[in-house]
């Protein structure tokens, strides 16, 4: 159902945390895009007090802290823990990063911590070995690896992210998910048993901090296929290729009626209703949206390529008009949208690259900045025509 969830109502806050993030920050922006709209015949003789601007960057920044600590607070207050998420708890992330640094030399894109590298952990760390049982059965296609060796071919080794879940499962099968803290205190237990044995010479550990159980530690080695992921991810974002396989695995999931209400235990957001493909012609509306997404970013490549070349000309004097001292807020919210959506797609082509094949699911809050942006390209001729006079 996790792959799923997106599509019901509220599904995008509840699995993808990234919208939950972006939501209070593209809301201030896309405001302030109407407030300067409203003063089009301004646009170039303006100036935008700093003041503004300073304000325009601390509200959203300012939610955004907020939201997090009341996550925070909450997840204590239940938990015992003080994080948004178990997977940002740092004696797990010391736990994770500490193994992706044993066995240095049997090191292979895709698997986080190698078969050799847990047996160098059982050798220096009591609390690994208590994983040993478990872990030593979730090979060869088995348990873990299963999805790994379907999906990637990978069956002798945990792969990519499931190393993650097979390492929280290993340690919830010694019944140390009690509760948060116990969980906590054995992961940071098993980190300084690890980093001790680093230190002390007693093993052989790579100095790169890069590691973690998602993926290995990042080399020069995989640049070239880092750069084919990057472009690979930014064409599915574009084409949405992958969204009507997604959505029609959807529709089979719904026939297991049973799952439904126990995912709703989780997640409090599962409405009855028929499947999503039943509703929309989802084809349409991909085709709309494509042509417009697409249409907008040509016109945002143009116009900025002919906005660039007429600076520089300015720049070398063979123009007398002068630019405007001060970049308008609403240029400064397209730039930080546009960081927004490159951040995310080189995050999602890490992932790719490293950890196991991306799913258009992770590219989903992307399109409200990228929505955005299309309609600031959709106002740049206005600009330059004011801007020309």
């Amino acid at each position: 159902m996790a792959d799923c969830d997106i599509f019901l109502p509220g599904g995008l806050l509840v699995y993808q945390t990234g919208g939950i993030w972006i939501l209070p920050v593209l809301g201030v922006f896309i405001l302030i895009l109407f407030l300067r709209a409203s003063r089009m015949r301004q646009f170039h003789s303006i100036r935008v007090p700093r003041g503004r601007i300073v304000l325009a960057l601390a509200v959203p920044a300012v939610a955004t802290l907020s939201l997090g600590w009341t996550i925070a607070s909450l997840n204590e207050r239940y938990y015992g823990i003080r994080v948004t998420h178990e997977l940002a708890e740092p004696n797990f992330v010391d736990f994770g990063r500490s193994l992706t640094r044993l066995a240095p030399e049997f090191r292979e894109p895709y698997i986080p911590v190698s078969s050799e590298a847990l047996q160098t952990a059982y050798r220096v760390s009591p609390h690994t070995a208590m994983l040993k049982p478990f872990l030593s059965q979730q090979t060869g296609g088995k348990g873990w690896s299963e999805f790994g060796c379907d999906i990637m071919g990978i069956c002798d080794e945990l792969a990519g992210g499931w190393s993650m879940w097979a390492i929280r499962d290993a340690v919830n099968s010694i019944g140390l998910y009690g509760n948060a803290k116990q969980a906590s205190a054995f992961y940071g237990a098993a980190a300084q048993e690890l980093s001790g044995a680093c230190k002390e010479g007693r093993i052989r550990c790579s100095d790169n901090p890069t590691g973690n159980l998602l993926a290995p530690p990042l080399t020069l080695n995989d640049g070239p296929r880092l750069l084919q992921s990057f472009f690979r991810v930014s064409a599915h974002t574009l084409n949405f290729q992958g969204l009507a396989e997604s959505l029609k695995a959807c529709d089979e999931i719904y026939s297991h009626q049973d799952l439904v209400p126990r995912y709703n235990n989780i997640t409090h957001d599962q409405k009855p209703g028929p499947p999503l493909t039943t509703v929309l012609n989802v084809g349409l509306h991909l085709s709309v949206y494509s042509w417009i997404q697409w249409t907008g970013i040509a016109i945002m490549l143009i116009l900025g390529l002919y906005d660039a070349l007429r600076r520089f000309r300015n720049k070398n004097g063979k123009s007398m008009t002068r630019e405007p001292s001060v970049i308008p807020v609403y240029d400064l919210a397209g730039w930080l949208m546009l960081i927004f959506v490159c951040s995310r797609l080189v995050l999602v082509s890490y992932i790719d690259a490293m950890s196991f094949p991306c799913h258009i699911r992770y590219l989903f809050v992307i399109y409200p900045a990228l929505t955005a942006l299309v309609i600031t390209a959709f106002s740049f001729p206005v600009r330059l025509k004011k801007i020309s006079k």
